[in-house]
């Protein structure tokens, strides 16, 4: 999935943040590896297995590596153009430590967090 994600404040950490996100979840290794291979700023892990499930992995990249990686791909999305338009309107927002931004980039932030949310529901309805 493509998106955004909205992170609660913690340890030092004052307020609420959001940071740019792309993960996919397979179940074949060798995408796993190609995927690492080919983007290595992006990091994978195997998912805890469940009963009668096969062995899952993940592979997922954040920031300024996932805008490259957006940009990159651009032209040969098509399910998920609109999400990718999102996290690349968003990465504009964001400074280099995004910890201290003005009211006007918090709210923009948040605006392209909600359009990211809509655009990513799942269902026949939405």
């Amino acid at each position: 999935s493509i998106g955004i994600e909205k992170l609660s404040p913690y340890k030092g950490r004052k307020k609420t943040y959001y940071t740019a996100r792309l993960c996919i979840i397979n179940t074949d290794i060798m995408l796993i590896h190609w995927l690492n291979k080919n983007f290595p700023e992006g990091s994978w892990n195997e998912r805890k297995v469940l009963a009668h499930q096969k062995r899952c992995y993940r592979w997922h990249i954040f920031g300024k590596n996932l805008e490259k990686l957006l940009i990159a791909v651009h032209p040969y999305l098509i399910i998920k153009t609109a999400q990718a338009d999102c996290v690349i309107q968003f990465r504009k927002t964001v400074s280099a430590t995004n910890r201290r931004i003005s009211e006007e980039t918090s709210d923009e932030q948040i605006g392209w967090y909600d359009a990211c949310k809509i655009f990513n529901k799942t269902g026949r309805n939405n």
